[in-house]
């Protein structure tokens, strides 16, 4: 997993087949980043970064791109 120490909160990411999970590491009964990225659409009601994909699977974009964006967003 990876983690991130921002200045509200703790987040881990760990790899899905169709994107990325993230996860409240804090503690805290909300994660201000993970509400925020929810509520701005980029990720699903269940923390979920979702990486468009085709028929059989394959990534139709450039997932590590997908989360450098997301990720600095939060630092």
């Amino acid at each position: 997993k990876l983690k991130i120490n921002t200045k509200f909160d703790k987040i881990s990411i760990s790899v899905l087949a169709n994107g990325f999970q993230f996860e409240d590491s804090s503690g805290s009964p909300t994660n201000k980043n993970l509400n925020d990225m929810i509520t701005s659409g980029y990720l699903t009601p269940a923390y979920v970064l979702e990486v468009n994909q085709d028929a059989e699977g394959y990534d139709l974009e450039d997932r590590l791109e997908k989360l450098t964006q997301l990720v600095k967003t939060l630092i």
